[in-house]
């Protein structure tokens, strides 16, 4: 057909097809669209009539077919998938699917930060410059992704560097003790790690450079336990809201009843003792802890009870502390005072580490004493603070407020020597252990019967068991009135029974009574009288202290058991032997109001269950729960 009959056909409608004639070939989609400005895409090919063809693939577009002809499409603003792994949040806008760039930084200057879109993060580690924010150990240089490698001490030779200030200081070159805590309620501040592969091992972090035997040695101690600061990292002792606030460490606040480990450390002797440091003798002050009870300051490890056991022979004492000691009590061996307790020598960072060492504890007042005499030789100043000992502080669970625990300021208590004969004496400066107890609410103080009172009595009456004695009734003693804000009531109070057995009934609250002359004063009376064999606890929760009193009938040597030694404690206690006497709770067996020789045949009917006794012979009791429960 020529073109002037295609031309007529054209004119009338009639398609080639009709005639016979093949198709022409499809125009492609992408040369038959045009865009608009307002994103909406029209199609210039009349012939299109709609279904796949309108399809682009693209999933930020929504595809139509053009009712006048050809195809719409008008971009979305759908999530999609980028395959990005280096971005989130995928969308389309402007018919493309774009990401959020994520974050890649992980806040530590040893490693170059960026990203891989196949893979993600990525975190190399370089060797740049750092600061571990310890000014007296020199710079630092990144290894191993970590800034650990120090240069050493910037000051030069006979002259101190003062870490407080940052700087070289010719002017203050006294030696310096100073008391860093390590760990509250057993868990460590800031622990580091100890780099077996140097030369003698060192921190790679933590106490970085120091000598170490393993990566418990290795951490950051603080000087200052207060509410809300950091106790180490780059952070040291700013105020802090949460861990958050302190990289590297931990945000710190001590409670009433928290238990703190802390070092004893010896730093900047060099000009003090040219000669090396041959000795040292080191006394804790604790007349700075004040609270309504004193606390305890005892050595690490020590095992003596923190309650003194009384004893004249060992086979009184109970076998957690088989030791009995004239002078101290009931201890443990290994830790009698008399003998002396012992601190360790192989920490490699000890001060006197590699030479013979005696060491003499004293636990009186709050003190402990430290004394440590080397065989030979004198330990130079190498640029960083020496180990000298550690020791625990039990703080009272009554505590408020901030206490200072520092070394007593007196020449015969701290002493350093050198080689020199005679030794030479000298005071260090001190840089001591700064304490504030969060908890300054209205707090329970004490207890009437006491906290941990147990009573020894027959818990009823003599001929008739029916009749109960044993007490149905605690005065708490409060820091604050008890009247304000609104008094105390019972959901103020929580009692449970120590330990908790299947059939025993708790006692209830019947009243609470303001006593009338101590407004800080409250009687709690129970509904039942306490039962036997268990601790009757009661909690104060706004304090989250507790009172705790037992019955345990016929214990008069307070070991917790009952049994046949108590008959002689009875009997020692009326010959006048046992120092101090016996209190009444536990001589006056049969509750006659006074210690006499009947108390020893009511002992033994109790022992034996004659009469109308239930048999108490080899009946015990727990340890006495501590006041402030554990977390």
């Amino acid at each position: 057909m020529g073109c002037i009959g295609l031309l007529l056909l054209g004119l009338f409608g009639i398609a080639p097809a009709v005639l016979g004639e093949a198709p022409l070939p499809p125009v492609p989609l992408s040369d038959q669209t045009t865009h608009s400005p307002n994103g909406i895409v029209n199609s210039t090919d009349g012939n299109v009539a709609g279904g796949d063809v309108c399809n682009d693939g693209n999933v930020c577009t929504n595809d139509s077919v053009n009712p006048s002809g050809g195809c719409t499409y008008s971009f979305n603003h759908n999530s999609c998938n980028d395959n990005n792994t280096c971005t989130t949040n995928d969308q389309c806008s402007s018919g493309l699917c774009r990401g959020t760039n994520i974050n890649c930084n992980d806040n530590n200057v040893c490693t170059n930060d960026s990203c891989a879109p196949s893979s993600g993060c990525v975190h190399v580690n370089n060797s740049s410059f750092c600061d571990d924010g310890v000014f007296c150990n020199g710079t630092e240089t990144c290894t191993g992704g970590v800034c650990s490698l120090s240069s050493g001490n910037p000051c030069p030779p006979n002259v101190i560097c003062n870490e407080a200030l940052r700087q070289c200081d010719p002017t203050n070159n006294g030696s310096v003790i100073s008391y860093k805590a390590i760990k509250v309620n057993g868990v460590p501040l800031t622990p580091g790690t100890c780099n077996f592969a140097a030369a003698p091992s060192r921190c790679l972090t933590g106490n970085v450079n120091r000598p170490c035997s393993s990566d418990a040695e290795c951490h950051v101690g603080t000087s200052f336990l207060t509410p809300n600061r950091c106790a180490g990292g780059t952070n040291i002792n700013n105020v802090c809201a949460s861990n958050a606030g302190c990289p590297g460490s931990t945000c710190v606040s001590v409670l009433g009843g928290d238990v703190i480990e802390a070092e004893i450390f010896l730093s900047r002797w060099a000009t003090d003792f040219p000669g090396g440091v041959r000795s040292f003798q080191v006394r804790t002050d604790g007349s700075g802890f004040v609270g309504f009870d004193n606390g305890t300051t005892l050595p690490v490890g020590w095992c003596s009870p923190v309650n003194r056991i009384e004893c004249t022979v060992a086979a009184s004492c109970p076998a957690s502390y088989p030791i009995c000691s004239s002078s101290y009590g009931c201890t443990c061996a290994g830790h009698d005072p008399e003998l002396g307790a012992y601190i360790t020598t192989s920490r490699k960072d000890f001060l006197l580490h590699g030479f013979g060492g005696i060491f003499v504890v004293d636990t009186s007042s709050l003190a402990i004493r430290y004394l440590g005499l080397a065989e030979t030789g004198a330990v130079q100043d190498i640029g960083f603070p020496r180990y000298l000992g550690s020791f625990v502080l039990q703080i009272s669970g009554n505590a408020c407020g901030a206490f200072v625990i520092g070394p007593v300021v007196e020449i015969s208590s701290t002493r350093i020597s050198d080689a020199a004969s005679p030794p030479n004496h000298i005071l260090p400066a001190s840089q001591p252990l700064y304490v504030t107890v969060s908890d300054c609410s209205r707090q329970l103080l004490f207890c009437s019967p006491g906290h941990c009172h147990l009573d020894a009595r027959i818990p009823h009456d003599r001929f008739d068991i029916q009749t109960k004695f044993n007490t149905n009734q605690v005065d708490l003693n409060f820091s604050e009135s008890t009247l304000e804000p609104a008094g105390m009531v019972a959901a103020d109070f929580e009692v449970s029974l120590v330990p908790m057995l299947s059939g025993d009934i708790v006692p209830g609250i019947s009243s609470i009574t303001p006593d009338a002359l101590d407004a800080k004063k409250t009687t709690i009376l129970f509904d039942r009288h306490i039962p036997q064999k268990r601790w009757t606890c009661i909690l104060d929760k706004g304090s989250n202290k507790r009172c705790c009193v037992g019955s345990l009938p016929g214990d008069a040597d307070t070991s917790r058991v009952s049994q046949p030694d108590d008959v002689f404690e009875i009997h020692d206690n009326l010959a006048g032997i046992v120092s101090p006497v016996l209190g009444i709770e536990k001589c006056d067996v049969d509750r006659s109001m006074r210690c006499t020789g009947a108390d020893l045949l009511m002992l033994v009917d109790l022992l034996m269950g004659a009469d109308a006794f239930n048999e108490v012979s080899g009946d015990s009791l727990q340890l006495c729960p501590t006041m402030r429960p554990p977390p």
